[in-house]
């Protein structure tokens, strides 16, 4: 049999020549209405449901992009806060051991005269020795003294310049003129130290560190920063400003650069919103004596740019969209360098967040127009077709139109149902047109049209459904954490122990125990695994099995705390670290014996008194097996009614809308008022946190842990 389809044109003539050639006209004037109509509203419908699809699949993924960008930038602040921190510790150092230099009678060294560390005229190696410049009048015994003072200086900076891999410049001025620099550097000419803003800031700071810049280095024009201290007697006299020089290259490449994205652009700002680095900065031809004026964002052309920049002076934390150069969106993430008060910002463009959707969206639209011209050309072609035709048969088809219409009509209905009930989301239809002719194409092609849109669906379904097994593998570990934790402490009537634990997230890496060893031993630990998730939960497990299973042995704390350091010594390949305190309490003398490893602050309340005790200080238990010795022992007697609070460092970490933490003080003035309130430990504390910080403390890990003594009764 005859597989040959018949096209429309062909229906037509046929139909004409057994009825009647009058009928095409109105048939033609309906098909054509009805087809137009048709596809304005398939193609409308197609539209929405790419808009739809596009907007929503946009929106899950800059969300995501802001959380893991402000997350990036709050890891990279704190990289930057230790490396400052590493800094001020090397020029405290430097200090301090150069007072000793400077002030006490060392007599020279063996080997031979000091002063040949030091040179004018350019070394060979240019590493073996340091520039010295006399800016005194001095001469004689006192000249000679006061260089082979310096001379000893030279071991001093080298040490410094050696270790700080990223220093361009180490050197110290004393107040009666006498100027080392190492390396060694061209003297230049009117240069004065005693002028320099560096000199000048630090002799104004009492036993703090300053930082200048940026300015144009007398050495070698490079744009950098100064990082000076003041250097005192015993009698608290300056005698001498010592320094380190950074260049902002530097800076840009060890603080804002390695771990940040790669297409964004990163900065540093300063309290007074000067960019203190940046990538591309540039002297400008600019000479060490020239006034090298820092780009102010406060004070930018952008008033979008202004606003975060204001947040950022403040010490705010967090992601802006703004409205960049030539109206591009821009996504400003940044957070704040808690020691230097400055803040670290990167700028990311918002097309670069979405460009794996934007890419979706231009492969959806270049499918859904070749799918419209491929409609619209077929529209055109039969529109042709009817009005050629329908023009010579006019006159002839007026009486039979009707009763043809409805015919060819027929299959056009269906198409428009059916694209209802894909606008309507049902992509299955049961309808399929077997005209054998363009109409069966068009059904086809709408056939591939909703197949297409159904696959782009199955995979957003496919992605929700993974993200649903995550966080249900968050909640099974969330439970397994809350099961460890000690039940409610009853049968000692001797104490009373009230606990509290609420991660900021599913998991946490804080802990807490309690239990009594024997009838006269209660043993407790209270502790925080740095890092979040769920590696900071399994280690947490870990150590708290560890401390539990050694405490129960009644071993002394100070010994139980350096076997638990060594032990993880053993598989510890996350390299994270632990803050724990733990005690042994007597409950029939109230004699405690307690140790901590790192900073758990621990609060004592006996009567109207309130205290801190401050255990010295000792490393957090990580990866290095440590010497006997490390962690001390600290003891106290409690009598009937004293409580002991402790608490991790989370609640120390978030800022409240003022800018203000939570710190150790504001918490023993909080203390004060406890008796007066007679209430729980606990739920006293809760409240007065609740108070300050308001919605922000569901942001932190907050672990709480009150043992109060009441003695045995006579």
């Amino acid at each position: 049999m005859s597989n040959k389809r018949i096209g429309i044109k062909a229906k037509i003539l046929i139909f004409m020549l057994v009825l009647t050639s009058v009928t095409f006209s109105l048939a033609a004037v309906l098909t054509l209405g009805n087809i137009r109509a048709l596809g304005n509203f398939t193609l409308g419908t197609c539209d929405k449901l790419e808009n739809k699809v596009l907007k929503d699949s946009k929106d899950a993924l800059l969300s995501r992009a802001r959380e893991e960008l402000q997350s990036l930038v709050v890891g990279q602040a704190m990289i930057a806060n230790v490396q400052l921190d590493r800094l001020d510790d090397e020029v405290a150092m430097l200090a301090n051991l150069a007072m000793r230099y400077l002030v006490e009678k060392n007599p020279p060294a063996a080997g031979g005269d000091e002063r040949r560390f030091l040179t004018v005229e350019q070394p060979d190696p240019p590493l073996s020795k340091s520039r010295i410049m006399v800016f005194a009048s001095d001469s004689g015994e006192k000249y000679e003294r006061n260089m082979a003072r310096m001379g000893r200086l030279h071991p001093l900076l080298k040490f410094i310049y050696g270790n700080q891999h990223n220093l361009d410049l180490v050197y110290l001025c004393t107040v009666d003129g006498y100027y080392i620099t190492y390396p060694w550097t061209q003297r230049r000419k009117k240069y004065s130290p005693f002028q320099r803003r560096w000199y000048k800031d630090a002799v104004k700071t009492f036993d703090r560190t300053v930082w200048v810049g940026p300015y144009i280095s007398a050495h070698g024009n490079k744009i950098i920063m100064s990082c000076a201290r003041a250097v005192r007697n015993f009698q608290g006299k300056v005698i001498a400003v010592c320094a380190f020089d950074i260049t902002v290259n530097e800076l840009t490449r060890g603080f804002i650069s390695s771990r940040l994205v790669p297409s964004g652009r990163a900065f540093l700002l300063d309290k007074e919103g000067n960019v203190l680095a940046r990538r591309k900065m540039k002297s400008g031809g600019m000479q060490w004596y020239d006034n090298y004026r820092t780009e102010n964002l406060l004070e930018s052309g952008n008033r979008y740019l202004r606003q975060v920049a204001a947040k950022m002076v403040a010490g705010g934390e967090g992601v802006e969209k703004i409205s960049g150069p030539g109206n591009s969106e821009l996504y400003v993430a940044y957070a704040p360098v808690a020691l230097s008060g400055w803040s670290i910002g990167v700028m990311v463009e918002a097309a670069v967040l979405t460009a794996s959707v934007d890419k979706t969206e231009a492969v959806m639209k270049r499918n859904v127009q070749v799918h419209r011209d491929h409609v619209k050309s077929y529209f055109d072609r039969n529109l042709r077709i009817y009005l050629v035709t329908g023009m010579i048969v006019l006159a002839v088809v007026i009486i039979w139109g009707m009763t043809f219409s409805r015919r060819i009509t027929a299959p056009i209905l269906l198409l428009k149902q059916k694209a209802l009930q894909i606008m309507n989301g049902d992509f299955n239809s049961g309808i399929h047109l077997h005209t054998g002719d363009e109409l069966e194409r068009l059904d086809a092609t709408f056939d591939r049209m909703t197949a297409d849109i159904t696959r782009y669906m199955e995979h957003v379904g496919t992605t929700v459904r993974e993200r649903e097994k995550t966080d249900q593998e968050f909640a099974v570990a969330s439970d397994i954490q809350s099961f460890m934790l000690p039940s409610e402490f009853k049968g000692v009537p001797e104490l009373e122990i009230e606990a509290y634990l609420k991660p900021a997230r599913s998991v946490s890496g804080d802990f807490y125990n309690y239990f009594m060893v024997d009838r006269k031993h209660l043993f407790f630990c209270i502790g925080k695994v740095s890092g979040r998730g769920m590696p900071a939960a399994m280690l947490m497990v870990r150590v708290m099995t560890l401390l539990c299973h050694l405490g129960i042995r009644k071993i002394e704390p100070e010994k139980l705390l350096h076997t638990v350091n060594n032990t993880l010594s053993i598989n510890n390949k996350a390299r994270m670290s632990v803050a724990v305190c733990c005690g042994l309490l007597d409950i029939e003398t109230g004699q405690l014996r307690y140790s901590g490893a790192g900073h758990i602050p621990v609060i004592y309340l006996h009567g109207r008194e309130v205290d801190s005790l401050q255990a010295e200080t000792a490393p957090m238990l990580e990866a290095d097996p440590g010497k006997e010795g490390i962690f001390s022992r600290n003891s106290l007697r409690l009598k009937p009614g004293d409580i002991l609070f402790l608490t991790t460092n989370g609640i120390n970490r978030v800022i409240n809308t003022k800018g203000e933490v939570f710190g150790e003080t504001y918490l023993v003035n909080s203390f004060r008022n406890f008796r007066d309130s007679g209430g729980s430990v606990i739920n006293f504390i809760l409240a007065q946190l609740r108070s300050f910080y308001g919605a922000r403390l569901a942001k932190r890990d907050v672990t709480l842990l009150a043992i109060e003594y009441k003695g045995r009764k006579a």
